[in-house]
């Protein structure tokens, strides 16, 4: 996500090159790979469980950025240029509200995630071996 990132930002403020349907691409893509790797491995401990539930909702989250890009792809336009963020005008308030919405569950979903990676799933370590 930081290298789509790096050239997402290149392409729309450099080369001005990018297309909303690169992002919508890869949302789908990384949904549908995300999937396949859910049917195809089979969770065997507390932490794998937790990893595959955690790739669930970032599956559902490149879904719902995909379905962003798409808004904005159909609804927001300007004379002046491409819009690749949704204009703080009375008209976009419904949008923004869901958008804030999605990104406080998703942080908090990852902030609860990270505690139990971090505090609750400890690796046994060389020494609880012995």
């Amino acid at each position: 996500m930081a290298l789509r990132a790096i050239i997402e930002l290149g392409m729309m403020y450099f080369s001005h090159n990018w297309h909303p349907y690169y992002g919508i691409a890869h949302d789908f893509f990384s949904a549908f790979l995300i999937l396949v790797l859910i049917f195809t491995t089979t969770p065997e401990t507390e932490i794998d469980k937790a990893v595959s539930w955690n790739f669930r909702i970032m599956g559902v989250m490149f879904l719902i950025e995909a379905y962003f890009a798409y808004y904005m792809l159909t609804n927001v336009h300007s004379e002046t240029g491409a819009v690749y963020f949704v204009p703080g005008k009375p008209e976009y308030q419904g949008i923004m509200l869901i958008t804030w919405l999605v990104i406080m569950a998703l942080t908090t979903q990852q902030l609860i995630f990270a505690r139990k990676w971090l505090y609750e799933y400890q690796l046994p370590t060389e020494i609880d071996n012995n």
